[in-house]
């Protein structure tokens, strides 16, 4: 039968260890009214959800004590199961840690911590598992300080509107944010901030730390609105389809304080060529630049063009060296055909022809334009003129 009214899951003690319950049955508490974890300090007590039978939906309220130990208080084992009440935290300790051993752990009640006591409280996720947030994080009742900690290399989704100001720390796994954070700082450490969310506060992004606008599905801003610096690796993703440019971005910040690296990669069917411009960041100002752009150059022939990049965000793409050639010839029937290398990805080549060599080159004759690959390859097909006794072919570039 399922349990009904509240259930007390440990013994209140600051020091045992009572070990855990594990809810194995979609419908085991789905008749409770609270469920107690009052464990605290040192002590020790796991709600486990285990849903190889079905998916678990708690959804009663969930009181739990704070603790001084990383024993979970809440542990998802398998499935995607949803804690849909309200959550709030006691006192107790100084931090609550949740954890996702796989499938995903829901939090889609509000989160509160409502202890009397008003010294500092954290959020602590980890685990290989995932978490999403579709509830807030809210300030506590008191003005207790309240911090999150991504923790584990699973990755925990942000897609409500949080109110805790404490600050929020990545050491590991992925943060993706699709809400916002009124956090007054967030540090990544390592693992990685991403999403298309909005943060507050001035975001840090240490050495093996990594900032990723945008979401998976398409390209998009994060906004940041206040300082934002890089010490570690900003990614970008770059799409041109047809004549249309979109990136990945980051907006908003008040300044940006630029090192470490910023590594691009272009996800659309099109090929970036010279001429592109991408608007990669909007802030009001910027100090510093990039120890490195990954890759060096954007593609064959290419070079990246930074003369903007660093006073108003925009990544533009020019012309290197290029030295296109004929490597390859070959008759097929009455046509003939021709391959080479050298050229500038993606951009346009001119092939002139005429019959006579001494001929001033701007008065040979236009035979194609094509575009080289992005490779810098190119070829081209030209018929035979049986009258003509020769032909000279040479490739421009534009």
């Amino acid at each position: 039968n399922a349990l009904s009214g509240t259930a007390y899951f440990d013994t209140a003690s600051a020091s045992s260890d009572d070990g855990y319950v594990r809810l194995a049955h979609p419908l085991a508490v789905i008749a409770l009214g609270t469920i107690m974890l009052r464990n605290n300090n040192s002590g020790r007590s796991t709600l486990e959800l285990d849903g190889a039978r079905g998916n678990i939906v708690v959804p009663c309220r969930l009181t739990i004590s704070c603790r001084n130990n990383d024993t979970p208080a809440v542990r998802n084992l398998s499935g995607t199961n949803t804690l849909a009440g309200f959550i709030g935290l006691e006192v107790g300790g100084n931090r609550i840690v949740f954890d996702s051993e796989a499938g995903e752990l829901i939090f889609a009640g509000t989160n509160m911590y409502i202890g009397s006591y008003q010294n500092a409280r954290s959020y602590v996720f980890t685990g290989p598992g995932d978490f999403a947030v579709t509830g807030p994080i809210l300030n506590s009742t008191n003005g207790a300080p309240i911090s999150l900690v991504k923790a584990g290399s699973g990755t925990l989704t942000v897609a409500s509107a949080c109110t805790y100001t404490g600050p929020t720390t990545i050491s590991n796994g992925t943060l993706r944010l699709d809400g916002s954070l009124a956090s007054s700082y967030v540090t990544v450490a390592a693992g990685t901030l991403t999403g298309t969310g909005a943060i507050a506060g001035a975001v840090t992004v240490l050495q093996d730390g990594q900032l990723t606008p945008g979401v998976s599905e398409c390209v998009g801003p994060i906004r940041i609105q206040n300082t934002l610096t890089n010490l570690g690796t900003i990614f970008v993703r770059l799409a041109k389809s047809d004549s249309a440019l979109t990136n990945d971005s980051v907006t908003g910040p008040v300044r940006i304080h630029w090192a470490g690296v910023l590594q691009l990669t272009n996800i659309g069917p099109g090929i970036p060529t010279v001429g592109d411009r991408f608007k990669l960041f909007a802030a009001t100002g910027y100090t510093g630049s990039f120890d490195q752009i990954v890759p060096s150059t954007p593609g064959s022939g290419l070079i990246w063009d930074t003369t903007r990049l660093y006073t108003d965000g925009v990544l533009g793409i020019s012309l290197g060296i290029v030295n296109p050639r004929i490597v390859r010839v070959t008759i097929d029937r009455t046509n003939f055909v021709a391959q080479g290398i050298g050229g500038a990805a993606g951009y346009t080549f001119t092939l002139v022809s005429s019959t006579n060599l001494a001929m001033p080159l701007a008065t040979w004759s236009v035979s194609a334009i094509g575009t080289f690959d992005t490779d810098g390859r190119f070829a081209f097909t030209n018929s035979i003129t049986f009258t003509e006794p020769q032909k000279f072919f040479a490739i421009r570039v534009p």
